[in-house]
């Protein structure tokens, strides 16, 4: 039994020198103490910061800073959030306009329309936007639109005179744009887009007093006075044709219309007048034909 003993003795302490003679077996040996892995925390994005919504009066300072693509912009995002308010539409339209961006100022009108169909402004201003993107007839209907609102609306009737006269109705154009003065005598624009449909029939002297008349109610539109000149030089007042465009180039020296105008009438070898013509003659007489066109407005109209 003791001999036993001593051989399991020995044994043992073979294996336990083997053992150590092999230290690189221990590796493969699973622990008796499991080993414990701390989780790191995962590193959280901060979220972004929700979109602060524009508020009307924000995108209507932006607009009044004539940043139009900006504003068009911010009346989108309000009108995002204010889808019932027709103004929201209104003003992204006339943004959009005024940035040159037609379709989306076409489409922002028209929604505006849909939520209330008497909304004039958004009639005329897509008016507008139909005669710049070439079309005259569903301009015109639009433009019809408003007057079946407000007939004593200026604007309704100057648009209709631009989309019939896009049309070649000059006589239709004609009447439009004179019952437009007749309900504001003030009207310029209806006074220049008269003129110049007048210039552009063969109607040369009588174009020169409603142009004569837009430019003294604005004399830094060198619109206004390039159209005189045009009126006065075909009529043969070459002079003063060279006196409208002067002042036209002084108002904007980048305008080539004029400067082109001018040149020529310098270069030509004849002047068929030694004195400029009295343009107050030609607004009084013009007044005159106003006074005219209100009474007879007056009188279809009932009131």
């Amino acid at each position: 039994m003791y001999r036993r003993a001593l051989a399991v003795l020995a044994t043992a302490t073979v294996a336990a020198c083997n053992s150590n003679s092999r230290p690189h077996a221990t590796a493969t040996v699973a622990s008796s103490t499991p080993t414990v892995t701390t989780p790191q925390p995962a590193v959280v994005q901060p979220s972004p910061a929700p979109a602060q919504p524009v508020s009307f009066a924000t995108a209507e300072s932006t607009f009044k800073s004539k940043d139009y693509k900006k504003s068009a912009d911010q009346f989108d995002s309000y009108a995002s959030t204010h889808p019932t308010n027709p103004w929201g539409f209104y003003m992204l339209g006339l943004s959009a306009w005024r940035a040159g961006d037609l379709d989306r100022a076409q489409h922002a009108f028209e929604t505006a329309l849909t939520l209330d169909p008497k909304h004039t402004k958004s009639l005329l201003n897509l008016s507008r936007v139909l005669l710049d993107e070439n079309h005259p007839d569903v301009a015109l209907a639009r433009a019809r639109d408003a007057v079946a609102i407000d007939s004593q609306s200026p604007d309704a009737w100057r648009l209709i005179g631009r989309a019939t006269s896009a049309l070649g109705n000059v006589d239709t154009a004609v009447d439009a744009f004179r019952t437009a003065i007749a309900l504001d005598p003030q009207d310029r624009w209806s006074m220049n887009d008269l003129g110049l449909l007048l210039i552009q029939t063969g109607r040369y002297q009588e174009a020169i007093g409603p142009l004569a008349m837009a430019v003294q109610l604005d004399s830094m539109s060198p619109v206004f006075s390039n159209n005189l000149g045009i009126a006065l030089e075909r009529s043969g007042h070459t002079l003063s044709a060279v006196t409208a465009y002067q002042q036209a180039i002084k108002n904007d020296s980048t305008y080539t219309k004029a400067q082109v105008s001018l040149d020529r009438v310098k270069a030509a070898p004849v002047q068929s007048d030694s004195d400029e013509v009295d343009l107050s003659a030609f607004r009084d007489a013009f007044t005159h034909e106003i006074q005219d066109w209100k009474s007879s407005h007056l009188v279809a109209t009932g009131e």
